[in-house]
């Protein structure tokens, strides 16, 4: 695993929201809540929809739509059933406006 730069820069984040990004062959949704960087697979471990086809992120919670399953998107622990598995989170920071992510 590696720091690698995403092709978002992490004010972007802050204003738009949460993007879908690819890096080294995994999906990613990455995004910030008040301050602070986050980045999770872009996969619900319940039926395998991805939050950026079939969910949507409230604070910090992020809701896959296919069957209402909800993850703390810091952690990745289940917030909410039917879903019983955490989603994979990885390690991400802001190196001066660039957001790096460990992949």
């Amino acid at each position: 695993m590696r720091w690698r730069k995403a092709p978002v820069p992490a004010a972007s984040l802050a204003e738009a929201g949460p993007v879908g990004i690819t890096m080294d062959g995994t999906d990613l949704l990455v995004g910030s809540y008040e301050g602070r960087l986050w980045a999770i697979e872009d996969l619900c471990s319940h039926a395998a929809c991805a939050f950026t086809e079939d969910g949507e992120v409230d604070g910090t919670a992020a809701i896959c739509d296919c069957h209402g399953s909800e993850f703390d998107v810091f952690t990745g622990e289940v917030l909410e059933p039917p879903a019983q598995d955490p989603i994979r989170t990885f390690q991400v920071r802001d190196e001066g406006g660039l957001v790096m992510v460990l992949v």
